[in-house]
């Protein structure tokens, strides 16, 4: 059965073998990019990488399939002969595509191939020793990307997902912890390094050295991301970085909630600024009963006043707002504390927050799609462009649901304190 292409399911690319195999390479830890026939073309081996477009790469791997047009063949034959390391899964392409001169391209690409001499280093592994690179073909993709020289990340064993790029003097990393648990721990990195900076992608300021270490022939970082959190890092082959350390925190006893009669004033937006209004309860403001506040679209300010008592004085906090929607503005007593606009919303600090009276105001902005839902359902000739939807049919807000908007909480401060520790790799 033929399937057809649409943009609504991608099951003709995830149940093909290249699909599949592409799901491996991430589920294993193993960064790569796709490659076109035309892409290939420009494609050079230089000393022990392949280069194209500025990126190096370890080797080139062609998911299983029974046909290969004979240029394809021609080129990767050609740079496994200078020096590079060529993956076919599971065996080589058998048959040419097209009809054009078929009989011709299928007796060149079979006597192309005949010339190769594999021998068998591994159960389901065979290798062909070319000039200066090899062919290797199999099941064992593992292994055959071990013998190619490509390291997986182990740091997706822990629940982080990853993008790595070179720079002159090393890597960055951009790593998430798209776990559902806390990362608190050393992780390793496959590209080696003598030292590190930890950079918070939410916040221009917050940078420091990493905690690193060599454990087992390996270069290990210390991470701390709570669920949904992500870091940059940079790291230095041959120097040692200059800077101050990152701040490593621990929890420093039981959090204290923000409670009280929190102040609500709509701000910012339209089409009509809500009526102001107080609660001890944070909800949604579409909650509210006020029918100005369920079109809203924009900026409102959470005010509240709470005592800190001396005994619960900390070195440092974590102020945790618990569920936004959509962003938060924050600052404590006058002084800016930060913007947060992605899970965790909570921020760490150790100024501005003092014995008695505190005074924490939060600027919440939600998105545009309660606005754009009370357009359309008023029939309000809105749109400037023509607009669809996923279906290829005129774009109508009407029918969404609400959705929620504003700090819905709870608010609570957590004491903190340094990290004068770090656990082995094998504590967990």
């Amino acid at each position: 059965m033929v399937k057809t292409l649409n943009v609504h399911s991608t099951d003709w690319l995830t149940d093909s073998s290249f699909g599949r195999l592409a799901a491996w390479l991430k589920e294993k830890g193993y960064a790569f990019d796709y490659l076109s026939d035309q892409q290939l073309e420009n494609v050079v081996f230089n000393e022990d990488r392949l280069e194209t477009g500025g990126v190096a790469y370890k080797t080139i791997v062609i998911p299983a399939t029974a046909h290969i047009s004979l240029a394809t063949w021609e080129r990767l034959l050609s740079l496994a002969a200078k020096g590079a390391s060529i993956i076919f899964e599971h065996g080589l392409p058998k048959d040419v595509p097209g009809w054009f001169d078929l009989n011709e391209r299928r007796d060149a690409l079979q006597s192309s191939q005949a010339t190769l001499l594999f021998e068998s280093v591994e159960d389901d592994m065979l290798k062909a020793k070319l000039e200066g690179g090899q062919i290797l073909t199999g099941s064992r993709m593992e292994a055959m990307l071990n013998s190619a020289g490509a390291d997986p990340e182990a740091l997706v064993e822990r629940g982080a997902s990853y993008i790595r790029r070179s720079h002159p003097e090393g890597y960055h990393y951009f790593i998430s912890n798209l776990s559902d648990q806390t990362l608190d721990n050393w992780v390793p990195l496959a590209t080696p390094f003598q030292s590190a900076v930890i950079m918070d992608p939410r916040s221009s300021d917050r940078s420091g050295l990493a905690a690193t270490r060599q454990h087992e022939g390996r270069p290990e970082i210390y991470l701390q991301l709570q669920p949904g959190e992500s870091c940059i890092i940079r790291t230095f082959l041959d120097r040692e970085a200059a800077g101050t350390l990152w701040t490593y925190l621990q929890k420093d006893g039981k959090p204290v909630d923000i409670k009280g009669e929190w102040n609500i004033e709509f701000i910012e937006g339209g089409p009509v600024l809500p009526s102001a209004y107080k609660t001890g309860q944070l909800a949604s403001w579409t909650q509210r009963g006020d029918q100005e506040a369920l079109r809203f679209a924009g900026t409102a300010r959470y005010t509240i006043s709470f005592d800190m008592p001396d005994s619960l004085m900390a070195e440092y906090w974590q102020l945790d707002l618990g569920e936004v929607r959509e962003s938060a503005s924050i600052r404590l007593n006058g002084k800016e504390l930060g913007t947060l606009w992605s899970i965790p919303f909570n921020l760490q600090f150790d100024k501005h927050l003092k014995k008695g009276k505190n005074i924490l105001e939060i600027e919440v902005t939600n998105l545009s799609a309660n606005r754009l839902r009370d357009l359309d359902k008023r029939s309000v000739d809105w749109q400037k462009y023509f607009f669809v939807n996923i279906f290829y049919k005129n774009f109508d807000a009407s029918l969404w649901p609400l959705m929620d908007s504003g700090l819905l909480g709870p608010v609570h401060l957590q004491p903190m304190k340094i990290k004068n520790s770090l656990e082995n790799y094998e504590a967990d």
